[in-house]
């Protein structure tokens, strides 16, 4: 049933569009604000999120709904956990290093169990959600109590963080040749790289 669903290629391209009218509709009220962050970080925790697609498609069976939903739940977490006291120094240097892993990952074709797989990615994610979630987008109401905008930011953040892993998984499916899911980790892994050399 699952091998039906990414039977056509249609899918991805409905992918890529639904990821770009949700992030239109999501980052239209407050566009200035969304530019205020961290352009390399927003950038790793995107190409990260597809990655995170691809290796679940790479896993197969459960790992194809079970690690993209760690992954964007702990994000989501990480980023509520960002509005409380608690103070996560080193996010940014895990943001970045998740790059390197799941380009390992996917280059290297690693397999793990369902399990450990959707663990991996669910330490990896509560740093994107941390530097996310711990960005100030200028707004005055910027609160987890009562604040509508901050909602809709989790609800976007989420939304489009799945909707980019089905991309993945659309993605190593169609582009079913392994030679090309080893190209994508590699040039994860090389992203990750210059994203370094650039901080």
């Amino acid at each position: 049933m699952m091998r039906s669903l990414f039977a056509g290629r249609s899918w991805l391209f409905l992918g890529v569009g639904a990821s770009l009218l949700l992030s239109l509709g999501v980052v239209g009220r407050f566009p200035e604000q969304v530019m205020q962050l961290n352009p390399l970080m927003l950038l790793a925790s995107l190409l990260v999120a597809v990655g995170v697609g691809v290796w679940s498609a790479q896993l197969g069976g459960k790992a194809l709904w079970a690690v993209p939903l760690s992954f964007v739940l702990v994000m989501l977490a990480g980023t509520l956990t960002a509005q409380t006291s608690v103070a996560l120094i080193v996010s940014k240097s895990f943001v970045l290093l998740s790059m390197f892993v799941l380009g390992m990952l996917i280059a290297g074709n690693i397999c793990f169990a369902t399990h450990i797989a959707a663990a991996m990615v669910a330490m990896l994610a509560f740093a994107h959600g941390y530097t996310l979630g711990s960005a100030n987008l200028g707004v005055a109401d910027w609160t987890l109590s009562g604040s509508n905008l901050f909602l809709g930011y989790l609800v976007g953040i989420g939304a489009t963080v799945l909707i980019l892993s089905m991309v993945g998984e659309v993605t190593c499916k169609v582009l079913a040749k392994k030679q090309l899911q080893y190209v994508l980790g590699t040039c994860l892994l090389l992203a990750g790289l210059m994203m370094v050399v650039a901080v």
